[in-house]
């Protein structure tokens, strides 16, 4: 039987990335494969090879598509696959990271080759199509999150479509990363919005998750309208209420995490809250 090959589109990310190695599938609205992602974190990189689920008629089909592919425009075909891909990453890393550019890229390659050897990052048949940027690449990160998951059991969840992503986990992302960074007045704008979407998405989770986040709900709300009630020319609230206010959307976005993904227990360390 025919060694089945697959096209592959594949990124070298000027940037290691704090996941290890892992083949991930993105799922689509309806459950369906979309796009199976291989990560492959270096030293100073990272290798993200996009994988087609769907198999090549032959090998004579893979290099007709390698001699009419071209970088920019493969890069904008997979758009709304690495959309999802990079939003998920940085839900699980806590990265400010969006698809990049081809100039952005150290490599840009297009290939085929076996589910075996796509899944160890390798083409069997490849054609460089750009990447350029050398060194490292500056990005805002924080400390150490505290995370109802390890970063490469939610990047699977967000994928699978097990956990979907929130804005106000983005919005609250962002908050974290600029009080972490000192940008007090900032963090507070970016925790008003979060815990203003929370409020929305959240509700619609409660059947999902349960009585414990209409609690939170509850507690959400009185934040929310604390937060709102500063808006109108006081002072920015300080530094240790805003970290209050974000521990308990954390601790709430932790809660629909375990539960979502199938990890909830009750613990006495106090991860779901």
């Amino acid at each position: 039987m025919a060694t089945k090959l697959f096209f592959a589109l594949q990124l070298d990310l000027p940037y290691a990335l704090p996941l290890p190695s892992g083949r991930y599938l993105l799922r689509d609205p309806q459950g369906e494969p979309e796009l199976v992602v291989v990560i492959g974190p270096a030293a100073s990189t990272t290798t993200l090879t996009a994988i087609e689920p769907t198999p090549l008629a032959d090998a004579g089909e893979g290099e007709r598509r390698l001699a009419g592919v071209e970088g920019e425009a493969a890069l904008a075909a997979l758009q709304p696959q690495l959309a999802k891909v990079f939003q998920g990453l940085r839900l699980a890393t806590g990265t400010l990271l969006y698809p990049p550019a081809a100039a952005a890229l150290a490599g840009l390659r297009a290939g085929y080759g076996s589910g075996e050897q796509l899944a160890a990052g390798e083409l069997a048949r490849a054609k460089e199509l750009g990447g350029e940027r050398r060194g490292p690449l500056r990005r805002l990160f924080q400390g150490r999150r505290r995370t109802a998951l390890p970063a490469e059991e939610r990047l699977a969840a967000v994928l699978s479509g097990r956990l979907p992503p929130l804005l106000c986990e983005e919005l609250a992302l962002r908050a974290r990363l600029a009080l972490g960074a000192g940008e007090v007045a900032l963090a507070a704008f970016e925790l008003g919005g979060a815990l203003r979407f929370a409020l929305r998405e959240l509700e619609a989770e409660v059947a999902v998750v349960g009585g414990n986040l209409g609690e939170r709900l509850v507690e959400l709300h009185s934040l929310a309208q604390a937060l709102s009630e500063g808006e109108d020319g006081r002072p920015t609230p300080p530094r240790e209420e805003l970290e209050r206010g974000l521990q308990r959307l954390e601790a709430a976005l932790r809660l629909r995490a375990l539960v979502r993904s199938g990890s909830y227990k009750r613990r006495s360390d106090g991860a779901d809250g």
